[in-house]
């Protein structure tokens, strides 16, 4: 870097101009052209997007088509929706958030708030039913209570089945096999 001190001074590295300032004689106070900053500022501002950009479109194979259907389409500030699905995948992890952006994309909702519901509710545990408790007598139902079978109910019970060669019928009294039999009224009629 080379300073060449004039009323305005200069400063130039290889020959390039950096910066320009006008000379202040004054001690001990920082003085600063708000212009000089700018390109800087801008630089740096643009190196942040692109790492940003870098960073939701590694959380998933989809998130390149949610960009640009969704968030681009329909938002007003799409950083801020990159911002907050990035930093959800810190909190949820990129495979949670991954399968969040696909059912974003299936459901057609693309917002940081669509992608940050979707995994809480996933993350929600839903309890594990229970018995049913009634408190009032009268929703009891009038059934005598039911042991569990043992092992030698059960298998008295098949054997039963299986020994039986002369099953009847569930609906009626007279073995299987037989006709039906009409009574003598019913066939006057």
């Amino acid at each position: 870097m080379t300073l060449k001190a004039y009323p305005i001074g200069c400063i130039y590295h290889q020959d390039q101009l950096v910066a320009r300032q006008v000379r202040s004689y004054d001690r001990r106070q920082d003085i600063e052209n708000p212009d000089h900053p700018k390109a800087l500022l801008a630089q740096r501002r643009n190196a942040r997007e692109q790492r940003l950009l870098v960073q939701f479109l590694s959380l998933s194979r989809d998130a390149q088509a949610y960009l640009k259907r969704g968030i681009e389409q329909r938002r007003v500030n799409p950083r801020h929706h990159l911002r907050k699905i990035v930093a959800l995948s810190e909190i949820y992890g990129v495979d949670a958030v991954d399968r969040a952006i696909q059912d974003g994309m299936a459901f057609a909702a693309y917002s940081c708030e669509y992608v940050a519901n979707i995994l809480e509710m996933r993350a929600r545990e839903t309890p594990e039913p229970g018995a049913l408790h009634l408190t009032r007598r009268q929703d009891l139902l009038d059934m005598p209570p039911i042991s569990p079978p043992t092992k030698g109910m059960a298998m008295g019970l098949t054997d039963a089945f299986v020994n039986n060669s002369q099953a009847t019928d569930r609906c009626a009294t007279r073995p299987v096999g037989e006709p039906q039999t009409v009574p003598e009224s019913a066939r006057t009629l």
